[in-house]
């Protein structure tokens, strides 16, 4: 299973790609307050979605949501600055 490292630069690249990063990152920065609901909703949903997504990428995305600062951590990553 890949690290949550590895993962964060899979998404970073494909928003890269798509040319999505700012919007990215700006929603979950607006989003942040309500974001551990969207966990909630990717946790009871993971049996129907495991087999749509790859390998860890759930786990991976409800868990940044719920936390804040793992957010912000995200959102400092996708702007290509050094994560503290």
């Amino acid at each position: 299973m890949k690290s949550e490292q590895q993962i964060w630069q899979s998404w970073a690249s494909s928003f890269d790609r798509l040319g999505i990063t700012d919007g990215v990152a700006e929603i979950l920065e607006i989003c942040a307050p309500l974001a551990v609901i969207g966990s909630q909703v990717i946790y009871i949903s993971q049996p129907l979605l495991n087999s749509i997504f790859p390998a860890g990428q759930l786990d991976t995305l409800a868990h940044l949501l719920e936390d804040k600062k793992r957010i912000q951590s995200f959102v400092t990553y996708l702007h290509g600055e050094e994560i503290t």
